[in-house]
């Protein structure tokens, strides 16, 4: 399905094993993915193995989705983005699926959003801000403790030795809006691959996912993501502050050595779900780092 706004237009793919007629027997619940890359890059392609194949095993439509991405918009936007395709999925897509030939029936009333990283973040976002509201939340590694100095205080990320220049990614800023860039699947990691590979090294040519790395060590996270948008506006990307009793139940999945996301913002997302009597789980992966679940030898 593709929508636009502006001239920028926006994909989402809904997959699901059109011959298996065992699907047709009652209607399906929905697994709608937001996908990782900072809010700089990738795109709705990027759902980890073991996702794909846990909604397949459980009967589960999928909805990945597109949504435009920063420098040339803010969170607000994106959020905008992810909204439009959670309205489409309410309101079109069983009446596409129809015109397509498709006889699936959707369960609206069983749907989990789920997200990596940037899209965890979505996906907690996406517990209080989407309407009508999901059943469940997954969230991997989703930064969520947005007044947190780790989100406004510059640092080094580690394997970073050196500051990065903001002149020389000036050029991302002028491209126009985007919605994905394609990543590298699970399969295609080397065995040997270690999280550090993906941090900015001194003298390597500037990649467009480097400007995260630019903003940590900046300490602007936040200013970026809320951009030019008011304190009141702005508010929607607090997470700890959005949540209540009626928050959906949720599963946090994160590594104790991430050096992208703090594992202590899991954590608290678990420790105020749990004060709020909301049911919820945390699953530790100890001694994981970022992005840990997308290797295969890890999924084993």
């Amino acid at each position: 399905q593709n929508t636009f706004i502006g001239e920028t237009e926006i994909k989402l793919d809904v997959i699901v094993d059109v011959d298996d007629v065992s699907l047709l027997v009652h209607p399906l619940p929905v697994f709608f993915f937001v996908h990782p890359g900072g809010w700089l890059e990738s795109d709705r392609t990027q759902i980890p193995p073991y996702m794909w194949q846990g909604a397949r095993e459980r009967k589960w439509l999928v909805v990945s989705i597109d949504y435009r991405l920063l420098p040339q918009v803010d969170i607000i936007d994106i959020i905008s983005d992810m909204s439009d395709a959670w309205r489409y999925v309410h309101t079109q897509l069983q009446d596409n699926l129809v015109k397509k030939g498709c006889s699936i029936q959707l369960d609206l009333t069983k749907t989990v959003i789920a997200g990596c990283s940037a899209g965890g973040a979505l996906s907690l976002i996406g517990g209080y801000a989407l309407h009508p509201p999901p059943n469940a939340v997954i969230d991997v590694y989703g930064p969520a403790n947005f007044r947190s100095d780790t989100y406004n205080t510059g640092y080094q990320i580690k394997g970073c030795n050196f500051y990065l220049k903001e002149e020389n990614y000036e050029k991302f800023y002028r491209e126009p809006v985007s919605t994905g860039t394609p990543g590298i699947s699970g399969e295609e990691i080397p065995i040997d691959f270690e999280i550090t590979d993906q941090v900015p090294k001194e003298g390597d040519a500037p990649k467009r996912g480097d400007i995260l790395a630019l903003w940590i060590q900046q300490g602007k996270i936040v200013e970026k993501l809320i951009g030019r948008r008011t304190k009141e506006e702005g508010k929607i990307l607090y997470v700890l502050e959005n949540m209540t009793e009626k928050y959906p139940p949720t599963a946090i999945i994160h590594g104790t050595a991430d050096i992208w996301v703090p594992y202590s913002d899991s954590f608290i997302v678990h420790e105020t779900l749990d004060s709020l009597k909301v049911p919820n789980i945390l699953v530790t992966a100890k001694g994981h780092n970022h992005i840990f679940e997308y290797f295969a030898r890890c999924c084993d």
